[in-house]
């Protein structure tokens, strides 16, 4: 196998996934194209795109490319090929990380993407998640990211894991960094705490977690609950509670029973 092989990739779309990945392929110098839909544009963005490079048929992006790559939304990426003949014949990849389709390929960026850019460093360190018979290698020869094959049968329940440690947070962040601004405190006050907390799980996720529900502070869990009482956070502490103290009970369970080796 030679990584070494140049190849030259299709970009469908043009939302943040497919913004993130041409600019991580321009600063590899990986010859690329990219075509997206204009519909649903701004006059001027529509303007812009008469004059720029990118304002291309999709058989003239598709020409001389190894790999298509089909960077849209999880609904879509099914109706899109089945509608699209254009696409016949070539080897077509999705990002989704729940979709399982004969019509493509699935190769998954276990990260999340912003409006912005990042630096190669970053690119780099993004791991994909793919089917154990997807050929990373082969198919991307110039990227040096992690990459780990998975059941494709289990797909579905990787990518709820991956909405609930990444949506969820984030979810979470920014509804408590509302509830700070009505307490009369700046937003940004929790940023150091969350950034602190995530560099903790990173170095030792089994010793991070701090806090009343780690101590077994129940007088303190208390008081929470009675301030909480009435708001939309009330059920949602109390879950955590819950799943807190089921948790353990089940850790001590099998720390109690434990398997005898055959």
């Amino acid at each position: 196998m030679n990584r070494q092989v140049p190849k030259r990739y299709c970009l469908i779309g043009d939302g943040k996934v497919a913004r993130h990945m041409a600019h991580y392929f321009d600063l590899l110098g990986i010859s690329h194209s990219r075509w997206f839909r204009s519909n649903k544009r701004t006059p001027l963005q529509k303007i812009k795109q008469l004059f720029s490079t990118e304002n291309t048929s999709l058989k003239q992006a598709l020409a001389g490319c190894d790999h298509v790559l089909l960077l849209i939304s999880d609904d879509q990426i099914e109706p899109f090929i089945e509608q699209t003949p254009e696409l016949a014949g070539f080897d077509l990849i999705h990002f989704s990380g729940a979709l399982q389709t004969s019509l493509a390929k699935a190769c998954h960026p276990l990260t999340t993407f912003n409006h912005g850019q990042y630096e190669l460093a970053n690119y780099q360190n993004i791991p994909f998640v793919h089917a154990t018979d997807f050929d990373f290698n082969n198919t991307f020869p110039q990227l040096i990211n992690p990459h780990y094959g998975m059941d494709p049968a289990q797909a579905a329940r990787y990518h709820a894991y991956c909405v609930m440690a990444g949506n969820f947070s984030q979810m979470m962040w920014r509804a408590l960094g509302r509830e700070m601004v009505a307490l009369g405190l700046p937003e940004q006050v929790l940023h150091p705490f969350i950034s602190q907390n995530s560099q903790n799980f990173i170095a030792a996720p089994d010793a991070a977690a701090t806090g009343p529900f780690v101590r077994g502070d129940l007088k303190t869990i208390a008081k929470h609950l009675d301030a909480l009482q009435g708001s939309e956070f009330a059920p949602i502490y109390q879950a955590y509670l819950d799943w807190q103290q089921s948790s353990s009970s089940h850790n001590a369970q099998r720390n109690d029973n434990p398997k005898v080796a055959s």
